[in-house]
């Protein structure tokens, strides 16, 4: 009895995860859920991730420099179209949640990322992060790194 028993419990179990997974890979197909088209993104160059007080002298080398690009606050970027993230918040935290999320939605993109702690410079290079700077960069270092996108 406590084998017959067993087994329903393991079918419906099984059952009703195919049932979920199922219901899950339509919504996640779903366009609306999920927007997918090149129309639907628009296209910066840049991706700047950083905090309020951060991120001016980084926007003016930008702007000074005529190069599209995009300041975010917060680490949602799945709608953006960009060819190198700047992660260069105070928060290690949140550099590393963006540069997880950039490398799981856009793989080729490169990526330059602020590391406030060197307890979690191995975390970077795991995640993917090509060039790592610490929270005494300058300008100048940053140029550097940037060279192919500064025309």
């Amino acid at each position: 009895m406590d084998y017959i028993l067993a087994v329903l419990i393991i079918s419906f179990v099984v059952y009703f995860g195919f049932y979920l997974m199922k219901k899950l890979d339509a919504g996640l197909s779903n366009p609306e859920f999920f927007p997918m088209s090149d129309n639907s993104r628009s296209r910066h160059s840049i991706l700047l991730f950083a905090d309020d007080h951060n991120n001016s002298p980084i926007e003016n080398l930008l702007k000074k420099n005529h190069l599209p690009f995009k300041t975010v606050h917060n680490s949602y970027i799945q709608n953006l179209d960009y060819e190198l993230l700047l992660a260069i918040s105070d928060s290690d935290i949140d550099n590393l949640q963006i540069v997880n999320n950039s490398k799981k939605h856009y793989p080729l993109n490169h990526i330059i990322v602020q590391c406030n702690d060197m307890i979690y410079e191995n975390l970077y290079k795991e995640l993917g992060a090509d060039h790592i700077i610490y929270a005494s960069y300058s300008t100048e270092i940053l140029l550097k790194l940037m060279e192919g996108w500064i025309i």
